[in-house]
């Protein structure tokens, strides 16, 4: 690796990083040993290996240190040049500032993970349908609740409803189609046959 090579920074590679110009050394080893998380130092020396040896593309997320002592999110990329033997002679890249798209994605993933695991204590079930192609959708504390088999298709619409006594399921049917034609939100107790029960009856 490039520990050894003359490397420049840009004036604003310093400035995503909070530094004036030639503050740090512009360095392999002060971005590899100073300033890249340790947790990433792994992914970065395997990916650049792969780019100047294998020539795969090199881009991925990273954190970085900033003057402020705090490590941001940034999008590296890169690209090298060969000489005629194939052997890597320069490269350069760029970095991105993705610290709030990163901090947002985290941050709906954590939620999401936290509602799916409420919901799981909860018994609380969530379904979807695509009026246009009628797809169902079901997470993972519907299944749960239907003791639907994980790795069993979702049932369709008709399939669906046939999970419910007649009785209920003519009221499901009704408050469903009275939703799609006028878009009222309905909220109703009702009866409905687990898989295993279905199952079992059939």
């Amino acid at each position: 690796f490039p520990s050894h090579d003359t490397i420049w920074w840009s004036s604003k590679f310093y400035q995503l990083l909070g530094y004036n110009n030639d503050e740090i050394p512009s360095s392999f080893n002060t971005f590899f040993n100073t300033i890249l998380h340790q947790d990433d130092k792994d992914k970065v020396e395997q990916l650049l290996w792969e780019h100047l040896y294998q020539r795969k593309p090199y881009k991925l997320e990273v954190r970085l240190l900033t003057k402020e002592g705090e490590y941001k999110w940034f999008q590296t990329s890169g690209q090298a040049i060969w000489d005629t033997e194939g052997k890597p002679v320069k490269m350069a890249g760029s970095i991105i500032d993705i610290n709030e798209k990163v901090n947002n994605r985290i941050s709906v993933l954590k939620s999401e993970f936290l509602l799916n695991e409420s919901s799981k204590l909860a018994r609380i079930g969530a379904w979807e349908v695509d009026l246009k192609t009628r797809k169902v959708s079901w997470s993972d504390s519907t299944k749960a609740i239907h003791e639907f088999p994980v790795e069993m298709a979702i049932p369709s619409l008709e399939e669906a409803f046939q999970y419910y006594p007649e009785q209920s399921r003519e009221l499901i049917v009704k408050a469903f189609d009275e939703t799609v034609i006028t878009g009222k939100v309905f909220d109703i107790n009702c009866e409905f046959i687990t898989h295993l029960i279905s199952y079992t009856l059939s």
